[in-house]
């Protein structure tokens, strides 16, 4: 198994005229933020950042 990258990852809301959609992002140790990808749900997007995160727990949910 790959060791797990210690980056900390961010589920965030992002605000559409029509829809929220949540934005999986990553902090990355220089301070740059990057946007992954996006979901339509909110449980899927945390879901998505716990697994990627690992055992390190890294995960930060923002409304």
């Amino acid at each position: 198994m790959k060791p797990v990258i210690p980056y900390t990852y961010v589920v965030a809301s992002q605000r559409r005229r029509t829809r929220s959609r949540w934005a999986l992002s990553i902090h990355l140790p220089n301070g740059v933020v990057e946007c992954l990808t996006t979901y339509s749900d909110r449980t899927k997007a945390v879901a998505a950042a716990r697994l990627l995160a690992g055992s390190s727990k890294h995960v930060v949910v923002r409304p």
